[in-house]
Parts: structure tokens; sequence; C-alpha cells
């Protein structure tokens, strides 16, 4: 049932460590460039927080979408 394994039989047996890359082969760029974008999006929740108005003007964020739906309501 139960073997008695040497030292030398594990050796023989055993898997060298390789060298295992993680980065889906991605410029370096492309990862910094997230970090500072998912920073970026933090201070700004960050910073709207104690404020009760919205960070953005509402035509900043409306692109017309308002005119838009009217136009198609009537």
């Amino acid at each position: 049932m139960s073997k008695r394994l040497t030292r030398e039989l594990v050796a023989r047996h055993a898997v060298a460590a390789c060298k295992v890359e993680r980065g889906f082969e991605l410029p370096r760029w492309l990862y910094i460039m997230t970090v500072a974008l998912y920073l970026a999006f933090l201070a700004m929740m960050a910073a709207g927080l104690p404020i009760s108005e919205p960070i953005f003007p509402a035509f900043v964020l409306d692109w017309g979408l308002a005119e838009r739906t009217i136009a198609a309501l009537t």
C-alpha cells in the first residue's frame, strides 16, 4: 500500500521550477495605464463623496440623449 520514498527517488521524479509569465504578453505601458486610470477613478469617486452635486455637469454626461428621447416620443 505505502512505500518508502527515498530522497534520490523524489529528486529523480521532481519537476524543475520554471519561469511562468502571467502577463498575457501585453506591453508594460498597458498595465501602467490601467493602474493610472484605476487610481484616477478612485480619486474622482473620493472627491465626489463629500458633495451632493454631481462631479460632471449634466450637459457633459447627457450628450444630447434627452433631445433624442423627446424626439423619439413625439
